[in-house]
């Protein structure tokens, strides 16, 4: 009895250690636009939406997002590169400011479950574990590269939504469910170097290209820039005219990268104001200027909503992911793949 006393005992500085280095995870649907009650500042965090119209400057969350373990072809723990992308939202529509979700309509009967049994495991395959607090807006953290997926709870099914390319989760929340529920999935994609170049789903149709191709109303400069960046070019030189938009957007002697947000003209476009007068913002402008500079030279382009990168935790065994690595990037179409474009 009082070996069993001085056992207990001891476990409790162990379980203190435990709780303190794998802290309560949050939903991943904080806004990295959203203003604080208590000041006029914003915060950053994973978005269902991308709005570009509101302005100060933004803190950064360290809320707990996703605890993720890792493991190789053969069975030992994979490392993951900086800048390994989490996959959450795809938008295909910019209007007033704002980037939206693909339509409904266009989605509607592509949701689909993955077959029963997960892919064979090779080298060019990493299997995660991954735990994630029930999603409210149903949208889940994925590998980019998503191979296969499945939530180990059986009330809920992770389902593949095509043509956007990410996880719904599928279900309806019980009414005696405890309001924040960490979910855990077993998921399997392909290392990330392969995973920058997703071969597009079956159901990309040529209307959703065309929403992906859409320029909205205006934007002459933007377009005049475009067609400058690419001059010289042959027409079928697709390669070319995402390069030299991409190293355009990347040079730091043009662009810089900033939290602090700040307006010249709120009379236009806060993409143009960004490409013309400050020259800085951060991902989210970064990515919406490289999505419309190449549509207005005739590549279609998405946004992509997710994370950038993961915390290794030597205590916990685990990767994780923090609300301050929100970030944005582009999937631009070429010869039928997604192709990461990231400035």
């Amino acid at each position: 009895m009082l070996f069993r006393s001085l056992l207990w005992l001891l476990t409790i500085p162990m379980s203190m250690a435990l709780f303190a280095v794998i802290p309560r995870l949050v939903p991943p649907t904080i806004s990295s636009l959203s203003t604080q009650s208590s000041s006029s500042k914003l915060m950053t965090g994973f978005s269902e939406n991308v709005r570009l119209d509101e302005f100060a400057p933004v803190l950064q969350s360290d809320d707990l997002v996703l605890n993720v373990r890792a493991i190789d072809g053969w069975g030992h723990p994979a490392s993951l590169p900086d800048d390994f992308l989490w996959r959450g939202m795809v938008f295909t529509q910019y209007l007033n400011r704002a980037w939206n979700a693909t339509p409904p309509y266009e989605l509607q009967g592509s949701v689909r479950t993955w077959p029963e049994t997960p892919p064979s495991v090779s080298s060019a395959v990493v299997r995660f574990y991954v735990d994630q607090e029930t999603p409210t807006d149903n949208t889940v953290i994925s590998p980019n590269g998503l191979l296969w997926a499945r939530c180990n709870q059986t009330d809920y099914v992770a389902a593949y939504a095509a043509p956007d390319d990410r996880v719904k989760l599928l279900g309806r929340r019980r009414a005696d469910e405890p309001r924040r529920r960490t979910l855990s999935f077993l998921m399997f994609a392909e290392r990330e170097s392969a995973a920058r170049e997703l071969k597009a789903s079956r159901e990309t149709s040529q209307t959703y290209l065309s929403l992906a191709s859409t320029m909205p109303p205006g934007f002459a400069k933007l377009r005049e820039l475009g067609t400058r960046l690419t001059a010289g070019l042959p027409s079928d030189d697709v390669d070319g005219r995402i390069r030299r938009i991409e190293e355009y957007l990347s040079d730091p002697k043009e662009f810089h990268y900033t939290l602090d947000l700040q307006r010249k003209d709120s009379m236009i476009d806060p993409v143009e104001d960004f490409l013309f007068n400050t020259r800085q913002g951060h991902c989210e402008y970064f990515a919406s200027a490289s999505a419309l500079l190449l549509r207005s030279v005739g590549v279609p382009a998405r946004v992509v909503n997710g994370f950038k990168g993961a915390e290794w935790n030597e205590l916990a065994g685990v990767y994780q992911v923090r609300q301050r690595m929100a970030h944005s990037w582009v999937e631009a179409y070429v010869r039928g793949n997604w192709r990461t474009v990231d400035p």
